[in-house]
């Protein structure tokens, strides 16, 4: 298995993150994206995410992957196709204990949705390992300390487009890691941890390539809920991916915010289809109900309001509400400002202020939104 030498990778085009956990002092190395040269990516060698502890390489996550243009399919014998795992990346890596980590994160005490009541990546890591082991520890007694462990993790708690029943890991990638020499194991081949699955292998009648991979995205079995193909070298670790259109369409759909008010807000203000991302996203509904009362209940108050402010002139400016007033002279200056809908004998309605406020910058909607009691 081939071996990087990791301060040969490591060069000015990269960004650092200082981490602590559990009083350690962590370092969480990547190449910037925007700068990276490409010849550094195709050679397999472009940092996503490597953590340092006290100078020393403790954890390595896959190497960026290459553009299939550019990928080596070399000798077919090295090259294998697995299915594309729709999750997120968990590495794990041994420092007086077994510390999971994000691309960003150590420890992994946080949630992609930024809510208390969504789980922390760490508990549905151990909820998917439960799955298949008595207790932590079993599993941990299977894993080899001078050994970083790369998975997927699914979880129904955080879906990205598939559908999941149940939490699981897929075991992606083994680094042994000796100082800032790292060796890429096979994780088909060893037999760490043997009971957590590995991504299921594609078989095809062609030979693997660009063209027969790209056809078989095309047949009904990869349908939107399968993410694409991965393809990798079994021997030096490179690899290249195919995304699958029908599932982008769904992935753009869900948006990558990490508030699922501020995507609701966007898919508002893009007329996306919110019933289509229902059928897809079911567990989201009573979120998504809520919020549509929220932007009701905040347009029909903003109303209200201007009709006593500015028609019947019932109350002055210090009766309304501070977070209000912003949205209310915006829906004044449309009504009264140059060009606006009192030159065209137009007036102000509730429709008219609905289609108003959805236009506002979205920070601005979700701030007032937030600040009205459930």
């Amino acid at each position: 298995m081939p071996h990087h030498l990791i301060n040969e990778c490591v060069n000015e085009n990269i960004k650092t993150k200082s981490y602590t956990y559990n009083n350690n002092k962590y370092e969480i190395i990547s190449h910037d994206k925007n700068a990276v040269d490409n010849e550094l990516i195709v050679s397999g060698k472009c940092i996503r995410s490597l953590i340092t502890h006290n100078g020393k390489v403790v954890c390595v996550s896959p190497f960026k992957s290459v553009a299939i243009d550019e990928f080596d399919w070399g000798a077919p014998q090295d090259i294998r196709a697995t299915k594309f795992i729709d999750g997120t990346m968990i590495n794990l890596f041994y420092n007086d204990a077994w510390i999971i980590s994000t691309r960003s994160t150590v420890g992994g005490n946080v949630s992609f949705f930024r809510s208390e009541t969504y789980s922390t990546f760490k508990t549905m890591f151990e909820d998917a390992v439960i799955q298949d082991y008595n207790d932590m520890e079993s599993f941990y007694n299977e894993l080899n300390k001078e050994y970083s462990y790369s998975f997927v993790l699914q979880h129904p708690s955080h879906r990205i487009v598939t559908p999941i029943e149940n939490p699981t890991i897929y075991l992606v990638g083994i680094y042994k890691v000796d100082g800032y020499k790292v060796e890429y194991i096979d994780p088909f081949v060893s037999r760490d941890i043997s009971i957590v699955k590995r991504p299921q292998i594609i078989m095809t009648k062609e030979p693997l390539s660009k063209e027969s991979l790209s056809m078989l995205l095309n047949d009904e079995m990869f349908d939107w809920k399968m993410m694409g193909i991965h393809v990798q070298n079994k021997c030096t670790g490179i690899r290249t991916k195919l995304r699958n259109p029908k599932y982008e369409k769904m992935r753009m759909l869900r948006g990558n915010q990490p508030k699922l008010q501020y995507r609701f807000i966007e898919m508002k203000q893009n007329n996306d289809d919110i019933a289509r991302f229902l059928q897809v996203w079911p567990e989201y509904k009573s979120h998504i109900n809520n919020y549509t009362e929220k932007l009701a209940t905040m347009c029909k108050t903003i109303y209200e309001l201007y009709v006593k402010r500015y028609i019947t002139h019932e109350i002055n400016t210090n009766d309304v509400p501070i977070m209000m007033r912003k949205m209310l002279y915006s829906l004044h200056n449309l009504y009264r400002g140059t060009g606006g809908l009192k030159s065209r004998g137009l007036k102000i309605n509730y429709n008219v202020t609905y289609n108003h406020i959805i236009s506002l910058p979205a920070p601005q909607i979700m701030f007032v939104m937030s600040r009205l009691s459930s």
